[in-house]
């Protein structure tokens, strides 16, 4: 569930959310943006191997600035249904965060906007010659299929060897 979170705010934010070039480094880009863990917001956090590091402090969940629910021009961006599911996706204790079940029936997908009509769609002009190799590609016999009938050929008229080598 967490990876969703992590696919999901890069498809509404058009770029990965945490960018580490190490393994701490990842874990203080995350830090920064959800807050630094701590036993408050996932009990037994303290236990878990590899938690001696001293990180900084950062405060609890700076998400929704990351996503707010209007832009600069007032559109919006993330509504309080989709902020809700994102933050459940990325909450840091497995017990507390989301389950496939409760996501795939949150609020946030049943909200509008509704999908629009085709008309609204764009379109493109077909490539003429990217058609026409399509077209010879979709035509000319897979190598490797016609490899493959020749040998079970060969096999059915007991024609070949040991390693299917011809005889």
């Amino acid at each position: 569930m967490w990876s969703l979170g992590c696919i999901m705010a890069e498809f509404l934010g058009k770029k990965p959310l945490f960018t580490g070039k190490t393994e701490v480094d990842q874990l203080d880009k995350i830090f920064r943006i959800l807050g630094t863990p701590n036993e408050t917001i996932w009990p037994g956090f303290s236990k878990l191997p590899g938690v001696k590091v001293n990180f900084l402090k950062h405060p609890y969940n700076l998400l929704r600035k990351k996503f707010p629910a209007t832009s600069f021009t007032g559109s919006p961006i993330l509504s309080d249904s989709g902020f809700d599911l994102l933050n459940k996706l990325l909450t840091y204790d497995p017990e507390k965060r989301i389950t496939a079940d409760d996501a795939l029936n949150h609020q946030w997908f049943r909200e509008v906007p509704l999908p629009k009509s085709k008309d609204f769609m764009p379109t493109f002009p077909a490539q003429h010659a990217q058609d026409r190799r399509l077209r010879r590609v979709m035509k000319s016999p897979d190598p490797l299929e016609e490899q493959r009938r020749k040998e079970l050929k060969q096999r059915e008229l007991g024609t070949t060897g040991l390693f299917g080598q011809d005889r």
